[in-house]
């Protein structure tokens, strides 16, 4: 089944993820798993450890939206690169 938030916009899919939608938070992972997994190889993490680095560092930020009101970042791409160097 195609997951309905494949095709709508980040600020969209955070506002979604923030409501504790499963579908959004599925799509979430799954649409910046690369942008994350780029920055463990950039920041040095040891290979072996790329996909649980990944997966932590995302799942950290899903929760720190869920149930948060206001705006959502203005590029969830460069977010993620903060959230990443600051990990």
């Amino acid at each position: 089944m195609e997951n309905r938030f494949r095709q709508v916009g980040d600020a969209a899919l955070v506002a979604a993820v923030r409501r504790g939608d499963t579908d959004a938070i599925d799509e979430f992972l799954e649409r910046f798993q690369e942008v994350v997994m780029s920055q463990a190889k950039l920041l040095r993490v040891p290979p072996v450890d790329w996909r649980s680095w990944t997966s932590d560092l995302l799942c950290d930020v899903v929760v720190g939206f869920i149930g948060r009101t206001g705006a959502s970042p203005r590029s969830v791409v460069a977010y993620l690169i903060a959230a990443a160097r600051n990990k």
